[in-house]
């Protein structure tokens, strides 16, 4: 034999019923202090939550702080752009490198910072970093800066996902080998004389 449908609204009513009168199957009213131990229970448990939850926070904010004092301050230059070449953002010895400021070179081009011949071998880089995380270099990238004093550039770059596949960004890595290539040329010009 089937038992009797019970429709929900009804259950609904005579359960709400039940607990206005204080009665629930199978138990008594519930006792007061029982009933404010669990609540203080819970309350401490609640604080408890809140001061790891707080310690977990400053401990995030030590390392934000620590690597992001790393960043800006390493001895090489680094810059995040757009897969389009846009810079996202420059760590100080990128904008010191490339004698920018920080507000002019952020959103801009890159490429845009090297003489032409440079500027194209910078985009072909760009162009082959793939997702796959291999980096891609380029020696002796010729730089344009104030007042015509040249910079050679060794760039490094790779592309990373930073979330998921929705934002994917070129890391680069800049450093000054000015010394090193007017040292070769000299060498060069020596061994040919």
């Amino acid at each position: 034999m089937t038992p009797p449908a019970i429709e929900p609204a009804s259950l609904r009513t005579r359960a709400e019923a039940r607990i206005s009168q204080g009665q629930t199957p199978g138990e008594q009213a519930p006792d007061p202090q029982r009933l404010l131990h669990e609540l203080q229970v819970h309350q401490i448990e609640l604080e408890m939550q809140n001061e790891e939850l707080m310690a977990a926070n400053r401990e995030l904010d030590g390392l934000r702080k620590h690597f992001e004092a790393l960043y800006q301050h390493a001895p090489v230059g680094y810059l995040t752009l757009s897969l389009e070449g846009l810079v996202l953002a420059a760590n100080e010895r990128a904008i010191a490198m490339l004698k920018r400021d920080k507000q002019t070179l952020v959103g801009t081009q890159l490429r845009d910072c090297f003489v032409p011949e440079s500027a194209r071998r910078f985009t072909e880089m760009v162009a082959s970093s793939t997702h796959d995380g291999d980096d891609v270099f380029a020696d002796n990238l010729l730089a344009q800066r104030p007042h015509n004093v040249p910079i050679y550039i060794k760039v490094q770059c790779r592309q990373l996902d930073m979330d998921g596949g929705q934002n994917r960004v070129i890391l680069l890595a800049i450093m000054d080998v000015s010394a090193l290539k007017f040292a070769m040329d000299d060498v060069v010009s020596r061994l040919k004389s």
